[in-house]
């Protein structure tokens, strides 16, 4: 499956499991939404990651648990990269 220029939102995409995938989906030249909580630093360091890997990349910060900051996360991913192709609902509690 060709994912060239798709735009994915991972959720919980700073550390482990999910900055396995984003980096994955960067070398296969996707545009990445890289969520999360409270991580900033591991995420700021995924963004950079998957630049040099060949995707573009931004991140988002939004607690997954309140309904508003879901709907304020899919506004900004769409904001940014002008639509929403993927979702790969990585996070957890």
């Amino acid at each position: 499956m060709d994912l060239r220029d798709r735009v994915v939102l991972i959720t919980g995409a700073a550390r482990r499991v999910g900055r396995a995938i984003a980096l994955r989906l960067a070398r296969a030249g996707c545009r990445l939404a890289v969520h999360y909580r409270r991580s900033a630093r591991d995420a700021d360091a995924t963004v950079r990651d998957c630049g040099r890997l060949g995707g573009e990349a931004a991140g988002f910060c939004a607690d997954l648990a309140d309904s508003s900051a879901c709907t304020r996360l899919i506004g900004e991913v769409v904001a940014r990269f002008g639509r929403l192709d993927v979702l790969v609902h990585n996070a957890s509690v």
